[in-house]
């Protein structure tokens, strides 16, 4: 027997909602994984002890991944644990101040004959903090170290998502997110941070 099911206008924007946050959630948890295993395989391949990387695992995952996607789309031929050394050198390089850990990560780079591809995703990750970067000062929100502007990172691949928010699920979007104990940065700082991101999309809420 078939079961026709009316819902209202109204009743599909909050299920439109609840699937946007759900998915924000699932965005961050999944940019961690991916990290974690970057991290792992490089490990594995290097002998280079990287676990405390993991500390900023979700917000690496904010650039990681979208640069792992354009280093895939080029026409370099390179297997996945060269990749993964790449981008966990790429993101050493950008955010550690570890210089024992990075020079033994360039020359591990050096040695499989990877510079060239390490340079075409170095290059790219500094655009796409560049312009992340002015994107978060633009909102009168600054940085004083290099490990507070990684903190923030994590939002970049869920950027999209907020411009279909309103500002009463700010609350919501923040529990969800934090929820999978990931994030780094407290629930006030969060909160605001989700908000100027939304009004700056929806400049009349």
């Amino acid at each position: 027997m078939n079961i026709n099911i009316i819902i209202t206008e109204e009743q599909k924007r909050i299920l439109i909602k609840e699937s946007i946050k759900s998915k924000m959630g699932d965005v961050v948890k999944s940019n961690y994984e991916f990290t974690k295993k970057i991290i792992g395989e490089t490990i594995q391949t290097t002998g280079i002890n990287l676990e405390f990387m993991l500390t900023w695992g979700a917000s690496i995952g904010g650039f990681m991944v979208p640069i792992n996607e354009y280093l895939k789309s080029g026409s370099v031929e390179i297997s996945d644990m060269d990749l993964s050394l790449v981008l966990t050198s790429i993101m050493a390089t950008l955010y550690l101040e570890n210089q024992t850990t990075i020079k033994e990560l360039r020359k591990q780079i050096r040695d499989r004959g990877l510079s060239d591809v390490f340079i075409t995703g170095l290059k790219k990750t500094e655009e796409l903090k560049y312009t992340f970067l002015k994107f978060i000062e633009s909102m009168n929100i600054t940085f004083s170290k290099v490990s507070n502007m990684l903190a923030y990172s994590f939002i970049v691949p869920i950027l999209p998502m907020l411009y279909d928010i309103e500002s009463t699920e700010t609350q919501a979007i923040v529990e969800r997110l934090l929820s999978f104990g990931l994030i780094t940065i407290s629930s006030i700082v969060l909160r605001d941070l989700i908000s100027k991101i939304i009004k700056r999309f929806n400049p009349n809420q």
